[in-house]
């Protein structure tokens, strides 16, 4: 979506970052705005973008301390979310560019992400005993960021392996997944939110399971069963949702995909519509939006259609492959 990233191209800070709601999660916002060009094929090296990215990473490394870890302030809340995307951002900036003066920051960032997990995953604060589905989920995919751009950085199995025994002991016997348990009564929206009914911690425990290399399984089956019968709407709008339930879906594969791919991408095109002009924007709704503003849910739908398209190259590429 090009006019996403004009959009955020001309809201970009003058010091590089993108920011939030209060200042409470600009590196959360700044890192989903740099994943966004970034997977669109632009660099700090090359690309219509690269001062635009250039910037942004140098306000992103800005904020590492010396061991990896960010500084959020006080006021930071779920700060996990903060961490385990700068993770994501500086591995992708690394894994995309091959410049090895980002090496060091993003393996950094990396080894604070793997040391602040608990034993069944991740919560929002380093070392929470309490870890819950969504912040997992976003700390296994930026582990599995790291391993595709040949980091080198060292994460545990145990690490991958505690991350499956919280997303099955937070699966019903139907494939619901919860915030932290199974059956817990926030299965269908966000933690603490009278949000839209929608099985938010499914998708999160599915793109989970494929991120830590689960491929089969009930729990998938009953999970792309439930996705399925609650297809991205407008009448239900979590942007998060479609994320995840996306790179689950993607994985997934199959004729379920195809109808979450068609109901996704009306959805999600049809958000660039803003008082009336089309502005590449999006507003910012559910919990993306509350903690990272209308830069962080325009990004996080930017990124959603990325999944798609990454998706279509791929079967292009297979299918010139099987020409040959």
């Amino acid at each position: 979506m090009v006019a996403a990233l004009r959009w955020l191209r001309r809201n970009q800070r003058e010091d590089g970052r993108w920011s939030s709601p209060g200042g409470l999660h600009d590196v959360a916002t700044t890192s989903l705005a740099l994943l966004a060009f970034l997977r669109s094929g632009h660099t700090h090296r090359f690309g219509r973008y690269k001062q635009t990215v250039r910037r942004g990473l140098s306000w992103l490394r800005d904020q590492q301390n010396t061991d990896g870890t960010l500084r959020l302030g006080d006021r930071t809340t779920a700060p996990m979310l903060d961490r385990a995307l700068a993770a994501s951002a500086l591995a992708e900036a690394y894994g995309v560019s091959r410049d090895f003066t980002l090496k060091a920051s993003a393996r950094s960032a990396v080894a604070a992400l793997v040391a602040a997990r608990s034993d069944r995953g991740w919560g929002w604060d380093s070392g929470d005993p309490r870890p819950n589905t969504v912040a997992t989920t976003f700390a296994v995919l930026a582990l599995r960021v790291a391993e595709r751009s040949a980091l080198e950085a060292p994460i545990p199995a145990a690490a991958l392996v505690g991350a499956g025994l919280l997303y099955d002991g937070a699966t019903a016997d139907d494939g619901l997944a919860g915030y932290r348990d199974a059956g817990d009564g926030l299965s269908l929206s966000a933690a603490g939110e009278a949000g839209p009914r929608v099985p938010l911690f499914t998708g999160a425990a599915m793109a989970g399971r494929f991120a830590v290399g689960e491929g089969s399984g009930k729990e998938l089956a009953r999970g792309a069963v439930l996705l399925g019968e609650h297809l991205p709407s407008v009448d239900a709008v979590e942007p998060l949702y479609w994320y995840f339930g996306t790179a689950a879906m993607v994985a997934r594969g199959g004729d379920a995909w195809r109808r979450w791919r068609r109901a996704m991408r009306v959805v999600i095109v049809g958000r660039i519509e803003v008082g009336g002009a089309v502005d590449g924007s999006a507003a910012p709704d559910g919990v993306i939006g509350r903690l990272c503003g209308r830069a962080g849910a325009t990004a996080l739908d930017h990124l959603t259609l990325e999944i798609d398209h990454r998706d279509e190259r791929a079967r292009l590429r297979l299918d010139e492959e099987e020409k040959k």
